[in-house]
């Protein structure tokens, strides 16, 4: 009897040591962290997941509870934990088909369940602050799409690479059964991060040098190919800035004299106005997407 418990001993001691020598020799990227904490960040538990601004808990419309705005620039981002926690964690815009077991297996890199059109930090490429048991960010978060989102956080920022192996360093925050709701509009761009953003739109209308009956005007329209808010309080305006809620340029004329921001609906054509024929240098406006528009606000009202 002693000698066989003298054998699982030994075999534990051998156990140990193996052990041992894995957090001496293992260096994870992203992170200084040793193989314990590398365990530890499994248990985590996440909780009470804070934007500022908030996310709105009456949005226009009233359908499908609180959500998100895309273009909004969040200025806060912060999970509590119920552990120490220490800068160096990331966090990625995941799809919502991703479930929890996936995301400690690697899953949150694979490009299935990864977005094109995702913009720094959402893309995992920055590294957020860590202190006591909270995690944050606060350089700037922004949806470029309108959508349904998960996200997936990682501690010590490797997203339980394989090829590290990271033993678990990914989680859906605040949970796995968490979609967030992000209004806006909606495009399948392949062109890498912004690549709404920079979409291009063309109105033309021929000089007058070449066309001689001189048309008056030339309606321009543009299209989008979905949203993810209701149509009733989704409008476009043409913005001669950077800021939404600018009249229209000079370059076109409004519909009716009066409305700047126009109807989305239908979304497969949207009448931005008329191309004024005797301006012929050409023009530039930014197409300004809507999805929080109240129309009782009165004749002029603002876009949220």
């Amino acid at each position: 009897a002693l000698a066989a418990e003298t054998d699982v001993t030994d075999k534990a001691s051998g156990f140990f040591q193996w052990f041992e020598d894995l957090g001496q020799n293992f260096h994870p990227s992203h992170s200084g962290h040793d193989e314990r904490k590398l365990l530890d960040v499994t248990f985590i538990n996440y909780q009470n997941l804070t934007w500022q601004p908030p996310l709105d808990a009456t949005p226009p419309g009233g359908q499908g509870g609180a959500c998100l705005y895309a273009g909004t620039n969040y200025t806060m981002w912060k999970i509590q934990t119920d552990v120490n926690m220490s800068d160096g964690g990331r966090l990625r815009l995941v799809r919502p088909d991703l479930q929890t077991p996936g995301a400690p297996a690697g899953h949150c890199l694979r490009p299935e369940y990864n977005f094109v059109d995702v913009l720094p930090p959402l893309d995992g490429s920055r590294t957020f602050r860590g202190n006591g048991m909270a995690a944050w960010y606060d350089g700037g978060i922004y949806f470029p799409q309108g959508g349904f989102y998960k996200l997936c956080f990682s501690p010590l920022g490797t997203f339980a690479d394989p090829e590290i192996p990271a033993l678990g360093d990914a989680a859906l925050v605040p949970n796995g059964y968490t979609v967030f709701r992000v209004l806006g509009a909606q495009d399948t761009c392949n062109h890498g991060p912004g690549c709404l953003l920079r979409r291009r739109f063309f109105c033309h209308i021929p000089h007058k040098y070449y066309v001689h009956y001189l048309p008056t005007d030339l309606d321009c329209h543009m299209f989008f190919q979905t949203t993810s808010s209701p149509l009733l309080y989704s409008r476009l305006a043409v913005m001669e800035n950077t800021f939404c809620g600018i009249r229209l340029g000079v370059a076109m004329q409004e519909n009716n004299g009066r409305e700047w921001a126009r109807v989305v609906d239908p979304i497969s054509l949207i009448y931005l106005g008329k191309t004024r024929t005797d301006l012929t240098n050409g023009f530039r406006y930014r197409l300004c997407f809507c999805p929080a528009f109240d129309g009782s606000e009165g004749v002029d009202p603002v876009i949220d």
